[in-house]
């Protein structure tokens, strides 16, 4: 069971961990790291870090928690956009996927956090949040919980195209063909997607949406 308790991740110590950790992890791989690089790299003990944690996957698995939490957080801002639901659906899944891939930092991150199993739970529930928040009461519970999979279906097929068959897709094609595919299974007639990515690309070429990943990191820790 993870140890990982509000109280104790508000100290010093445990963020000193985990932004050391998380250090650790992008510049050698996570299986290339261990407990003692990281208690040394801290200035730690090996108490310390177990007593806040379980291992280095359960820093991970906080890590990669936190990140989806944060990306929800700029959900609940872009509900106040003055655009139609899925506009605003739009926007909000473009931007995670700008602020994930356009940073060198955040996409390492987003690379080792993907495959855990906890990570594609919650970025599963992150869909279906996504969907419930910008479009209200329209699909039931067991309708966005079925949309959430199929959503994430898509997503899936696009990143191992990027990154496991290494095509270098621009991230605004990329997104845009993301967004095209989540508005089609959404029931979206073709003009009104071509609309939508139009609206879309406008909206980024007017506001400045990215975080940084020191802003992430920040909200983070």
């Amino acid at each position: 069971m993870a140890k990982h308790k509000a109280k104790l991740l508000n100290s010093e110590k445990s963020q000193q961990l985990l932004k050391v950790s998380l250090d650790l992890f992008l510049e050698k791989g996570f299986e290339n790291v261990t407990v003692r690089d990281i208690v040394t790299a801290a200035n730690s003990s090996m108490g310390n870090l177990y007593f806040h944690f379980d291992n280095k996957l359960d820093i991970l698995r906080f890590i990669s928690r936190k990140y989806l939490d944060t990306l929800q957080e700029k959900t609940q801002s872009n509900l106040e956009l003055p655009y139609d639901p899925h506009i605003k659906f739009c926007i909000d899944l473009k931007g995670g996927l700008i602020t994930t891939l356009e940073d060198p930092k955040l996409s390492k991150l987003f690379l080792l956090v993907r495959e855990l199993p906890e990570m594609r739970k919650h970025s599963i529930e992150n869909k279906k949040h996504r969907l419930q928040t910008f479009f209200k009461n329209k699909h039931s519970e067991e309708e966005a919980k079925t949309l959430a999979v199929a959503l994430q279906g898509i997503s899936d097929a696009f990143f191992k195209i990027r990154f496991e068959e290494y095509l270098e897709i621009p991230v605004n094609q990329f997104s845009n063909q993301i967004i095209k595919y989540n508005l089609l299974l959404l029931g979206y007639s073709k003009p009104e997607v071509e609309n939508a990515i139009k609206t879309v690309d406008q909206y980024f070429r007017e506001n400045t949406y990215r975080l940084s990943f020191d802003q992430v990191i920040e909200s983070m820790l």
